[in-house]
């Protein structure tokens, strides 16, 4: 994974907490909301230290290890689903005839709770890797 990869990877991360922050506001979901602000307090300062070009062969190799085992395939599938899920109870579309959209809802809030599980998992997994290899953490 190059490092334009990684870079749209970790923007669209900081997106999604972004918006699942917003909607669950929105649904007054407070719990939800909590814990994205966790996630989203927990992610920056690994995104905004990813800015510094490195050359170094283990960091590189930590950071690929640590996206491919979380990221690769339940994330995006989770992401997507959850706002799906979402959308039907904000815009009162009638996908179901008796129109009734709370576990729809419930899904969409259980699928953004997985999410945020699996972005938390993966930011204490590079911590506990970056150090286990005597890596640095923050640069200046």
């Amino acid at each position: 994974m190059n490092s334009n990869k990684h870079h749209q990877i970790n923007c669209s991360i900081l997106v999604f907490i972004s918006l699942i922050i917003f909607i669950s506001l929105f649904l007054k979901i407070y719990l939800l909301t909590s814990l994205s602000i966790l996630a989203g307090i927990l992610y920056i300062p690994l995104f905004h230290s990813k800015n510094i070009k490195t050359n170094d062969e283990r960091e590189l190799t930590i950071r690929q290890k640590a996206t491919d085992f979380t990221f690769s395939l339940f994330v995006p599938t989770l992401a997507i689903s959850s706002f799906l899920f979402f959308f039907p109870s904000l815009n009162q579309l009638a996908v179901f005839s008796n129109g009734q959209f709370e576990y729809l809802e419930s899904l969409g809030t259980i699928f953004a709770y997985l999410v945020l599980f699996l972005i938390i998992v993966y930011t204490i997994a590079y911590s506990i890797l970056i150090n286990q290899t005597g890596g640095r953490r923050h640069e200046k």
